[in-house]
């Protein structure tokens, strides 16, 4: 699952998913966030495809929810750049 920055979420946010949603330990979310700022994107985790696609939704749901443009994807991981 691939995390992609914006201008407008704010970082502890991004935490918070990584924790709540990916089950991220919080100096991994931490780390990750400054990934995804820095470089544009991050990767929350390598999943299986259908377990990869609901989290991509859950996080992508919950941060529409709390008014965040905060958007992730789930992408095959030969994909990933």
């Amino acid at each position: 699952v691939i995390l992609l920055n914006d201008d407008y979420t704010p970082f502890d946010w991004v935490i918070d998913i990584l924790v709540r949603v990916f089950e991220r330990t919080h100096d991994d979310a931490v780390t990750i966030t400054n990934t995804v700022h820095h470089a544009g994107k991050g990767i929350a985790g390598v999943f299986p495809r259908e377990k990869a696609k609901r989290l991509a939704d859950q996080a992508n749901r919950l941060s529409r929810e709390a008014g965040h443009p905060f958007t992730c994807i789930a992408q095959p991981f030969g994909d990933v750049e």
